[in-house]
């Protein structure tokens, strides 16, 4: 797993995203650190990072209205509070 991280960061596309400052590498690991928040049953923390990451809206297009209604789906309501107090 180790291995694994080490070569995601280093991949060329990655560095070269980091390198240039584009913002959509910044939200795209905001999202996956909320979805892993998520896993985790760290609901306030994942809808405080899911909404800091829609300063680039374009990029959750799909996984922001999805991990909505997994929010209301299954009651996870700290996770839809946090993410809509934060958003707004």
């Amino acid at each position: 797993m180790i291995a694994g991280v080490i070569w995601a960061v280093l991949f060329y596309p990655t560095m070269r995203g980091v390198f240039l400052g584009q913002p959509g590498t910044l939200a795209v690991c905001l999202q996956i650190a909320a979805v892993w928040a998520l896993a985790k049953q760290h609901d306030i923390t994942a809808g405080i990072v899911l909404a800091v990451s829609t300063f680039k809206p374009q990029l959750g297009l799909l996984l922001i209205p999805f991990l909505g209604l997994y929010g209301l789906r299954f009651a996870r309501w700290r996770f839809v509070i946090s993410f809509g107090a934060t958003a707004g």
